[in-house]
């Protein structure tokens, strides 16, 4: 049973009260002796009663004592485990403390403890050295939270990555005091986040190198299909014209059946040739393309199509974007024909202040874009891969009003 200190008092009280009321019936006053065999009765009592209760605060010591280090033992090891330390800085003396842990981290002596704050500036690496004290200034002068990674240099000459958190906290004048917070050892995060990053590079240098190349060969195809086909077709035009010269009436008709069949594939060859890739593009840019694009769409899918442009006159659009730019234009209105069931459709270009978006939209039916990429949508990761490509971003945003594609992208001021 343990007692507090008010249960001492309490108890010592009643039981010294009832003995002095109990005795004094039983000693008479003038009886000397009775009154020593009082006293000391008295006292024998009070030293066991003081004896015990002595006993047993001892006993809840020694075991807070036990729990205390219990809690410290653990404390330690999950700094240790997760090579993370605490740290705190004094505002007013401009003093450094930190817990045992944190020297381990920085590979520096665990009994000096004075002059931590320079022993701190001897291990952050040079180009970090700024950067850190316009961070502990800002967070000091506004409040807000320090966050923050920056390199330390071992005296072997190694460098690892750090990550301190710390919350700024007033004293009692409401000014800023303190700095609290801890450190963590992250090399191993940040080394992971470059592979990521590495290899995020490379894949996209590697996507970028086949759109290249398919758009170049689009380029061959649609410039062989234009010179070699279209010319033998033009010639055999010529041909059919002379041919009709010198013919009789069944024959002049036949001539002429096969002038027109040869006029059709003509337009035919011209269509797969611009959609392979369109001279607009090149010719004059990415609006005329775009206005051509929807033209074709209302011809082609029998829905009409309009294009709106906005603010376009003072940027430009880099060659290698545009050229993406419109294969998300052109996928967007096919998708559109194949699946919308939609009567109208609008292809918008605005720009401002060194970005811009091409919207969309259709009054279609709408679809779950995360349900249908789900599926393997080539259509759909085709658009975000051109996106990603060009350093922009695709948005779908769909209904049962209908759909809207989003791409943001950056420009170039003219």
């Amino acid at each position: 049973m343990e007692f507090s200190r008010s249960q001492i008092v309490a108890i010592y009280a009643v039981a010294a009260g009832l003995w002095i009321v109990v005795s004094d019936q039983m000693v008479s006053a003038q009886s000397v002796a009775g009154q020593t065999v009082k006293g000391l009765v008295f006292v024998g009592i009070t030293s066991a009663l003081l004896f015990f209760l002595i006993g047993s605060q001892r006993a809840k010591r020694k075991r807070l004592i036990g729990e205390l280090q219990e809690t410290q033992r653990r404390y330690e090891a999950a700094e240790r485990i997760g090579r993370i330390g605490h740290w705190e800085y004094d505002v007013t003396d401009g003093t450094l403390s930190w817990s045992p842990h944190v020297p381990r981290l920085f590979q520096l002596d665990p009994t000096r403890t004075t002059g931590l704050m320079d022993r701190f500036y001897d291990r952050l690496h040079p180009d970090d050295v700024d950067f850190v004290q316009e961070r502990l200034e800002s967070s000091l002068e506004t409040g807000e939270e320090f966050d923050t990674d920056y390199r330390i240099m071992f005296e072997d000459g190694e460098i690892r990555w750090f990550h301190a958190n710390a919350k700024v906290e007033n004293g009692d004048d409401g000014e800023p005091r303190w700095l609290r917070g801890t450190v963590q050892d992250v090399t191993e995060r940040v080394q992971l986040d470059r592979q990521h990053q590495q290899a995020t590079q490379r894949i996209q240098r590697l996507m970028r190198a086949v759109t290249v190349a398919q758009e170049e060969e689009r380029e061959r195809i649609a410039r062989e299909i234009h010179d070699e086909l279209g010319q033998t077709l033009t010639g055999l035009t010529f041909g059919l014209r002379a041919l009709k010269e010198h013919a009789d009436g069944s024959a002049t008709e036949l001539i002429d059946q096969m002038a027109a069949e040869v006029k059709e594939a003509t337009v035919t060859i011209g269509k797969l040739a611009s959609s392979l890739r369109p001279p607009l593009l090149d010719q004059f840019g990415l609006i005329a393309a775009l206005e051509q694009l929807c033209r074709e769409a209302s011809e082609r899918y029998n829905i009409e199509c309009d294009f709106e442009e906005q603010g376009t006159e003072n940027w430009r659009v880099n060659p290698n974007v545009a050229i993406q730019v419109f294969r998300v234009a052109q996928e967007a209105l096919t998708n559109v024909a194949r699946h919308a069931e939609a009567h109208h459709a609008t292809v918008c270009f605005e720009t401002g202040a060194g970005s811009g978006q091409m919207l969309v939209r259709d009054d279609g039916k709408g679809f779950d874009p995360e349900r249908t990429v789900q599926r393997s949508s080539f259509g759909i990761q085709g658009m975000r891969e051109r996106a990603a490509l060009i350093g922009g971003k695709l948005q779908i945003d769909s209904s049962s009003q209908g759909t809207t594609v989003r791409l943001e992208l950056p420009l170039e001021e003219n």
